[in-house]
This record gives structure tokens, sequence and C-alpha cells, in this order.
């Protein structure tokens, strides 16, 4: 039965008039759904998996390249290209050498045909992921599942190359735009790491979704692209590395809140000493061009609107990376003290437009890097008080404040007719 229904099938698709081949589909929908029932079973896979497999090169190179982008393409012919990426689904499952012949599937303008073709794709990657970071044969396949409109498939298949440590070897094959499509999906891994730290509500070890050793990549990666971010001050331009730059930070900041799935991460001197460095110099800049580039601080809380600048949120973001890394790691502690790192941050604790929060993250930093450590606490303890800022919300109020014997004080202004 098997055997007929598959040269029934070939000789719908199989035929130098595209026009008869359309015409033999029609006639042969029911056998195509039939053969798509039978290649489910692993038995008929196992028996027939090779001859199916060289069924498959030619049912794509023919069928697809000549019937799928035909200008007129009714219900059963579509019916039809359907089941046939069913039955390429299940006939593929672990053949790697027949993806490169996907690429027609996933070039279809058809939606639905576009996310069958990419569910046969995720079937044939299991132990041959690395296919796809071919250049020459991988690098199409993948760009057009990056350009898909998002379907689970899609994400099931991007996941499956992060969750094999293949992140490396993608950015280096893909251009700026693609990296960043990468780089969302290696944030979003983290985030459902966050939202589900133990499984079941375990207390346990349990892997992550993302290996430890892509993590340490984009830390290296991100110090050797971060004084890129530095340049906005120059021209107010961002550009695509430097976009990628503070993407990468973003991700670091979810990623070293796992510190119990991340340990190495956490444990980088070379990560915390960069943040706190690429920190100090946005804050000299702010403070020698009177602040608007990297930061916008404002008096009270009315006046802040919601950020829109290109680099928004990079000083809050370098802030919760300290934080995280300085979270029970004594190591991370003292060498943020050793370059200063406390008094920057308190320098940091003001209401900014352009890092929302800003102040809160200062003060959960300085609270993970006094925690048991007698060092640091001291450094804060040893702090003079030397005046008061004057505050033009405190004016309007008409609240006046003075330092009086190390004590501030607040009093009423006197009105001007009293």
């Amino acid at each position: 039965m098997a055997d007929e229904l598959c040269d029934i099938f070939s000789d719908c698709v199989i035929s130098p008039n595209p026009t008869a081949s359309i015409e033999n589909i029609h006639r042969h929908i029911h056998e195509l759904e039939l053969l798509v029932q039978l290649s489910k079973s692993s038995t008929y896979r196992e028996q027939s998996h090779q001859r199916d497999v060289n069924f498959t090169k030619e049912l794509i190179v023919t069928y697809f390249a000549k019937l799928i982008t035909t200008a007129n393409t009714d219900d059963d012919l579509v019916s039809a290209i359907l089941h046939a990426l069913r039955y390429l689904r299940n006939v593929c499952v672990q053949a790697p050498h027949s993806q490169q012949y996907l690429f027609i599937g996933l070039s279809c303008n058809d939606e639905v045909v576009r996310a069958y073709t990419c569910s046969t794709l995720y079937n044939t990657l299991t132990g041959h992921e690395r296919y796809l970071c071919d250049p020459i044969r991988g690098q199409p396949i993948l760009i057009a599942v990056l350009e898909m409109q998002i379907c689970e498939w899609r994400e099931f298949v991007i996941e499956r190359l992060l969750q094999q440590n293949l992140l490396p070897d993608l950015l280096e094959c893909l251009e700026n735009r693609y990296d960043l499509i990468l780089l969302e999906h290696v944030e979003l891994l983290l985030k459902r790491d966050i939202a589900n730290p133990c499984p079941n509500g375990s207390d346990g070890f349990r892997q992550p979704l993302l290996p430890e050793t892509t993590c340490l990549y984009i830390s290296n990666k991100f110090q050797s692209t971060c004084n890129l971010i530095l340049q906005y001050a120059s021209n107010q331009q961002v550009t695509e590395e430097m976009h990628l730059a503070m993407k990468l930070l973003d991700i670091l900041g979810y990623a070293t809140s796992l510190s119990t799935l991340f340990p190495n991460l956490q444990n980088q001197q070379m990560l915390a000493r960069t943040a706190v460095e690429l920190l100090r110099s946005m804050y000299e800049i702010d403070q020698h061009c009177g602040g608007g580039i990297f930061s916008k601080v404002q008096d009270t809380p009315s006046e802040l609107t919601p950020p829109t600048g290109s680099v928004d949120n990079v000083k809050k973001n370098l802030i919760r990376l300290i934080g995280n890394m300085s979270y029970r790691n004594r190591i991370i502690q003292d060498e943020v003290r050793v370059m200063g790192g406390i008094p920057l941050l308190l320098n940091h604790c003001r209401l900014d437009v352009c890092n929302p929060f800003v102040t809160q993250w200062c003060i959960l930093a300085i609270r993970n890097l006094c925690d048991q450590n007698v060092n640091n606490q001291e450094v804060i303890a040893k702090l003079n008080i030397e005046g008061v800022i004057k505050n033009s919300a405190l004016d309007e109020l008409g609240l006046d404040v003075t330092l009086q014997s190390g004590r501030i004080k607040v009093t009423k202004k006197e009105s001007d007719g009293m």
C-alpha cells in the first residue's frame, strides 16, 4: 500500500508539464492524505527512510519550484502543498541532508506553507544543528527563518540553535540586523528562566534554558564592543554596532540575576571592571556637557516623561549589572570598592529621565555591595555631609533646607508680606 501511494505521489509531482502535475494533484488529494498518515509511523520511516529522503529531494525541487510560485493557486493546490509538507516533516526526521531543499518552501508567499516548512526543518535538526551555520548551504535557510513572521515553529528552530551553544557561530556569519533578532531570543530564554527559577516548586538544581558558555561569550563580546556606546557623545547617532552593544548589556543584566544558574558569569571580574569604567566615563561626559547625553536629571517626578532617546537605560543597565554581580560575591564587592564604584553609584541617586528607576537600582546595588562586607560599609560610613543642593521643587513649595551642626533642617520660608 505504501509503495503504491508513494508511486502515485511521485507521478503527481515529477512531471515535465506543470499543468499536468496540478491536474494529477487534484485527482489524488485523498491518496496524499493517506501517505501522510503512513509517514507518521516509525516502522514506515525505518523501512523506507532513504527512499523517502531521495523522494523528498525530487518533491521539493520539482514541486515547490514549479507549483508554489504559480500566480493562481487554488484551494486544492494549497491543500496538496500542505499535505506534502506534512509528509516531509515526518520522513525528514533527523535527516540533515534534506535541509538544503527546504529553502524554496521557506521562501513561499503563503504564511501557512512557510510555517509547515519550518516545522519540517525543525525535525531535521536533532544532532545536526551546526549545518545551518554553513555560510553557503545553511545560511540562506537560516535567514529565511529569521525573516519569517512569528510562528511557534520558527521560535522552536531558533531556540534549538541557541541551546546548542551556536550563538558565536551564528553572529559571525550573519549581518547585525539578524544578530539583533537572535539576541532578542536569547533575552526571551533568560526571561523564561527568571520567571520559572525552579520547576514544580523544587529547590533543586536544574539546567538553564541557555548554556552558560553562551552567556560567557556575550560577556566577552560586550567587553570588546562597549566603548562604541561612548561614541554617541560626539555625533548623537546610534549605529547598528552601538545598538548591538547595548542589547548585549541588557542581556547581561538578565543573565547575572540568575547567579545560581550562571555562577561563572557572576565571578567575571573583568566584566564588573568594564561596567564600572564605562559608567564612570558616561558620568564624566555628562558632567562635562552639563547632562542631556546619557542622563537628564530632574528635580521632581512630575517632570519625568517616558524615555525616548537612543541611549536611554544604558546607565541604569550598567548599575543593574554591577548590583547583580555584587550579590553575595565578595570578590566583585571588593573590586567595585577598589575602583571607586561606591561613590560613583551614589552620584546616580537622582531622578533621571533617560534612566527610569535608576535610583532604585542604585539602592539595590549599594545594598548588595555592603552585604556582609565591612570594608564597603565603612566607605559609606566615612562619607561627610558637605552641604545642601539647591532644589527648585522645594523652593516652589516654600521650604528652606539648611545644614545645622551636621543635621539637615527643613523650615517653611517666611512670606514677603510678613
